[in-house]
């Protein structure tokens, strides 16, 4: 077996001898960096589905402050069941959805970030508990991941108010929307966990706590970032230096190379060696930024 840098065009083009232990560290730093970006779209997924949320409860209130209420009870009801309760719970359902996802493959991704890592597994799982046990909305919200998963929706009670405020001597009407878990209707679910339920109130604010519980995945989201940062800085410098090298012989445009491994006349293992895809992970890292004091933030029209 020999080992090659090349980059395959229609011209002839140049190639670099190589050992097998820098193909191989050129692999491991390209599967590392991918993996990097694994986790950073599976945290842009929830965090759209996060924003999405939010969306729905500025279209809702928007809707309701422009058409006002049905007279018809029956219309009514349909209005608060089918225009209100399902599409917040249609938000909140993927929204909880997209976060099992993002929890679910997150190890397997930071143990490929850290190759040389033992127990990375106990690690993730040790960043998540810390927010597990601090906070009692992060509890409620994974045992309602569970119950809409498996037994019914998240959203029992929604309402509508309107109310006036004053802003800088201006007197305003201001429209607002409010949705609710009962207590009682998760005690139905026998499966609910019973020491959640115990520490929850008869009505839980879902607005709040979904708020708290995305700001606890942003604070550990964090931390993985720094758990694997270093790896993730040395596996592209490892694949810009291949790079710089390989510019050295070939004075065309070089936007990446491949790595092979040759059997004799035939290319028996190939790999592109880009940046393109961490580049994508740098805007993502720079665009998703920790998120804090969500509990005490809201976005308003006005």
């Amino acid at each position: 077996m020999r080992y090659i840098m090349v980059l395959p065009v229609l011209a002839k083009t140049q190639e670099i001898e190589i050992d097998e232990a820098y193909f191989s560290a050129l692999r491991r730093a390209k599967s590392v960096l991918s993996n990097a970006l694994a986790i950073e779209k599976k945290y842009e997924i929830l965090l759209s589905n996060y924003h999405e949320f939010e969306q729905q409860i500025l279209h809702v209130t928007a809707s309701h402050m422009i058409r006002g209420i049905p007279r018809s009870p029956q219309d009514f009801r349909l209005m608060m069941d089918l225009d209100f309760k399902l599409m917040v719970d249609l938000r909140l359902v993927n929204l909880l959805t997209s976060a099992r996802l993002y929890l679910d493959q997150l190890s397997g991704h930071v143990r490929d970030c850290l190759p040389h890592q033992a127990d990375t597994e106990l690690a993730v799982k040790s960043v998540f508990a810390a927010e597990y046990d601090s906070e009692l909305d992060y509890r409620f919200m994974e045992a309602l991941r569970n119950h809409v998963q498996h037994r019914g929706l998240a959203v029992h009670e929604v309402s509508i108010s309107e109310g006036f405020t004053s802003v800088e001597g201006e007197r305003l009407i201001r429209h607002s929307l409010e949705f609710r878990t009962l207590k009682s209707e998760l005690a139905m679910d026998g499966n609910f966990k019973k020491t959640v339920l115990d520490e929850i109130s008869d009505r839980v604010d879902l607005k709040l706590a979904t708020r708290c519980y995305v700001e606890s995945l942003s604070k550990a989201h964090e931390k993985i970032r720094n758990l694997i940062e270093e790896s993730v800085v040395q596996s592209r410098q490892t694949i810009e230096d291949a790079i710089s090298q390989y510019k050295k012989e070939y004075t065309g445009n070089v936007p990446g190379i491949q790595v092979w491994q040759m059997d004799g006349e035939v290319v028996a293992e190939r790999d592109w060696l880009l940046l393109d895809g961490d580049d994508i992970r740098r805007k993502l890292q720079e665009r998703n930024r920790k998120l804090f004091k969500l509990q005490i933030r809201y976005a308003t029209n006005r």
